[in-house]
């Protein structure tokens, strides 16, 4: 009598905790994971708006499309791309621009084929994740319209530690 309800109580502990943090486990990287979707988002929605701009006002509507992205946008970075050549980027004083690198050439590629690119760089002060659109009927050279959110290295590493503990506690649970 002693085994089986030392079994009974062992297996019924056990379920009562493992539903629990399985679950909670499982909303934090669902949170985890639209925290940084939500961002990526919100920098293709600038980006969206600011090929916009330009295709209704020109080139000389830039200044006025990067600014009013950055004004109206939850975006730290905002810039144009013709032909792959970078331009002056609109970006937010305090954020650590000098940690982004250049998109590489299959970033543009991929904008033109897709209509749309992500990219996501790690900095010593956190994660940039950009996104871009192609800009269209601005001559014959192809622009590229770019908005970036920068995520501190608390908030990133947050988000990464509740994706890696969901996917720890997936492999101990199977």
């Amino acid at each position: 009598l002693f085994f089986v309800a030392s079994d009974l109580l062992r297996v019924s502990i056990g379920r009562w905790f493992n539903t629990p943090v399985r679950e909670i486990l499982e909303n934090s990287e669902a949170i985890a994971e639209n925290a940084q979707e939500l961002a990526a988002v919100d920098a293709q929605r600038a980006a969206a708006e600011i090929a916009q701009g330009i295709e209704s006002g020109g080139i000389e509507a830039l200044d006025r499309a990067l600014a009013h992205a950055r004004r109206f946008h939850n975006i730290e970075l905002a810039g144009v791309y013709p032909s792959g050549v970078h331009m002056p980027l609109d970006h937010a004083p305090r954020a650590p621009i000098h940690e982004v690198s250049e998109p590489p050439a299959s970033f543009f590629t991929e904008v033109y084929e897709t209509g749309a690119a992500r990219k996501i760089d790690v900095g010593a002060s956190g994660k940039w994740i950009r996104t871009a659109v192609p800009v269209k009927g601005q001559g014959s050279a192809p622009m590229t319209a770019i908005a970036g959110v920068f995520l501190p290295n608390r908030v990133s590493r947050m988000i990464d530690q509740n994706i890696i503990a969901q996917n720890n506690f997936q492999q101990l649970d199977s």
